[in-house]
């Protein structure tokens, strides 16, 4: 119950925080703390030249159209009773947990053709930090759009 209490006061600190589900918060912290790492991963493994800069890019880039298109399936919604976003769980985001899942499992099998070791290692590393960072661009996007039409 105290971390709750906890979470609550944190929430009411926000000035955006009051009007988005907590499930909602976790997500974002989530998408950025991912993102985060994934480009401290990036920074390293060009610093460490371990992959170059031109395969770097186009794998980030490939991450940000997929993340752009799945961002813009997800759905956000006002909750009218409670007075806040809330995320539901929809089959986008079931799929896209799937894809994630495939995509980790099988990266060897799709790119192992053309990259090895730690090459694709970092290579999945600059699309997951597309993938990340476009999420957390969308879901900015939509709370700003919702909050917008709201006026709040």
């Amino acid at each position: 119950m105290d971390i709750q209490r906890r979470l609550d006061q944190l929430k009411m600190q926000l000035p955006v925080g009051r009007h988005l589900e907590l499930k909602l918060m976790v997500r974002l912290f989530m998408f950025s703390m991912a993102t985060t790492s994934m480009l401290l991963l990036l920074g390293y493994n060009l610093w460490t030249h371990h992959i170059g800069m031109a395969l770097a890019f186009s794998g980030v880039a490939f991450g940000l159209a997929v993340g752009l298109l799945v961002g813009r399936l997800s759905q956000l919604e006002w909750h009218h009773e409670r007075d806040l976003i809330v995320a539901p769980m929809d089959k986008v985001s079931l799929i896209t947990l799937a894809c994630y899942l495939v995509f980790t499992f099988s990266k060897k099998w799709l790119f192992g053709f053309w990259l090895h070791g730690a090459v694709l290692t970092a290579f999945s590393f600059c699309i997951l930090l597309g993938v990340m960072g476009a999420r957390l661009f969308t879901t900015r996007q939509k709370i700003v759009a919702i909050m917008r039409e709201r006026g709040i």
